[in-house]
């Protein structure tokens, strides 16, 4: 049913981490897999629903807390 959305949101998760430092880089790619592989056999829509939308929002709140961080610089 979210198969689609889910396989596209871990793309675009994991082309989100080449805007954090290099440094923290393989740190999200681990938990962005690890977060998959936990939730892997989830099979309520609710949740899963709810798991997407979670996942964009701090995907984007990521995002902006390094763009910050180069305008500080």
């Amino acid at each position: 049913m979210y198969r689609k959305e889910v396989l596209k949101l871990y793309k675009d998760l994991l082309r989100s981490t080449n805007k954090v430092p290099k440094s923290l880089k393989s740190y999200y790619i681990a938990n962005i897999k690890g977060g998959f592989i936990a939730h892997k056999d989830e099979e309520d829509s609710e949740r899963i629903k709810m798991i997407l939308e979670r996942s964009r929002e701090d995907m984007n709140f990521i995002i902006e807390k390094y763009q910050r961080t180069e305008t500080t610089k």
